[in-house]
């Protein structure tokens, strides 16, 4: 088989750590083989007995078109068929790693054939073409001629978008749970040739009330280093109050609350301009809200009087429904993240009206405050249409936070 990883948005060359075939040893490394029993035909492997693990494939020169190349023989064995179906993880040198799970027989591998597994690694996901070229006369079950744009795809146990974020019973930790999402064709995928979809695949799965208390859905797994998701800020852990936070070493993703305000100003004033990031892209919230806080301590604001969007999020919010103390606090989502959010919104719809106490929110309604204030003094809204409020508007709060 061969593995091209193509030259595109979320990899340069020497952000690709290494690239492995199979997952927590569910690949079949050895077997009995049983040599062709006549011509035009191939030999048979009976891998009941054998031995399973992992490849690293050989880096190979890649052709033009792609980053990296690599190849590898593995034994013909069918991956729908194994309980832990991820067949090829890409880890960058950020620490992330990215799975595909083959969709149907994508991952059956028939003797006498070559695989070629094409992969754009995006920010946050992989979007593999499979191609596997020739005629042949198929066996039972066996892949035909293949060439697609496959989803993303999830189990119920793995970590992904959509699913329920819990505070545990202690007020420390925290939990997930299944949302349901099992597939995402970010890209479109193909159908009968000639067409191209958009949209998920989601089961309608209910929250678990033994986790602890639901407090938020998850909208992003993993932290980009560059690109238009990119983060940079330095997070510290909500902590008990009393010692001093500790440093949040690695995101591993990030919430969005169930819950958001009524309608509230940004700014009393359009005067005051604090100097958050202005950029249209970026996970910037965080670091913005700690700026606002620090010009208003440095100004001799009043946080709840002068910026009430900002209280409601960092105070009124973490009385309602506090942070876990092993993550961050809450804080008011940039614009970039917005754009994130409404990206891929219909993800979430199904999760948040699934969950008890939410306070409805819509995808529709483009009056969400971000944290990212333009020089004009009006404010990025979190929303779909793009739109500008002047930051003494009312509009509504929607906090988020990191673990």
């Amino acid at each position: 088989m061969v593995i091209n990883i193509i030259d595109a948005e979320a990899t340069i060359a020497n952000t690709i750590q290494h690239i492995t075939i199979g997952t927590n040893d569910n690949l079949a490394l050895s077997g009995t083989y049983t040599e062709p029993v006549g011509v035009n035909t191939t030999g048979t492997w009976d891998i009941s007995s054998g031995t399973s693990g992992t490849i690293i494939p050989k880096e190979i020169t890649p052709n033009a078109g792609y980053l990296k190349s690599y190849s590898a023989l593995v034994i013909p064995q069918a991956m729908s068929e194994k309980t832990n179906k991820k067949f090829l993880a890409v880890t960058l040198t950020d620490g992330n790693t990215y799975y595909y799970t083959p969709e149907n027989q994508d991952a059956d591998l028939v003797a006498g054939q070559q695989y070629t597994y094409n992969i754009t690694v995006k920010y946050g996901y992989l979007v593999v073409m499979v191609d596997m070229p020739g005629e042949w006369q198929a066996q039972e079950g066996a892949p035909s001629n293949i060439t697609g744009c496959l989803p993303q795809t999830f189990t119920a146990e793995e970590m992904k978008p959509g699913d329920y974020f819990y505070r545990t019973d202690d007020g420390v930790g925290w939990a997930y749970f299944d949302g349901g999402l099992r597939a995402f064709y970010s890209e479109g995928h193909d159908i009968d040739g000639d067409e191209f979809h958009y949209g998920y695949i989601k089961e309608d799965v209910l929250p678990d009330p033994n986790k602890g208390t639901c407090i938020g859905i998850i909208v992003k797994v993993g932290r980009d280093s560059e690109g238009d998701w990119k983060d940079d800020c330095v997070y510290l852990k909500k902590g008990d109050g009393v010692s001093a936070p500790e440093t949040l070493d690695k995101v591993t993703g990030y919430v969005m609350a169930l819950n958001g305000s009524e309608r509230v100003q940004w700014c009393i004033d359009m005067t005051t301009l604090v100097g958050t990031s202005d950029e249209p892209v970026g996970f910037y919230g965080y670091s913005n809200t700690e700026i606002i806080k620090e010009y208003a301590k440095n100004n001799d604001r009043n946080l709840q009087t002068n910026f009430p969007a900002i209280y409601y999020t960092t105070v009124t919010h973490g009385s309602i429904d506090p942070a876990p103390e092993n993550t961050s606090d809450w804080f008011l989502p940039a614009q970039g993240q917005g754009n994130y959010f409404f990206r891929i919104s219909e993800v979430y719809s199904s999760s948040i009206r699934n969950t008890p106490g939410n306070s409805d929110f819509s995808i529709d309604d483009g009056t969400y405050w971000s944290s990212t204030q333009g020089s004009d003094k009006y404010i990025s809204l979190f929303n779909i249409y793009g739109y500008f409020y002047g930051q003494t508007n009312k509009c509504r709060v929607r906090p988020w936070l990191t673990f």
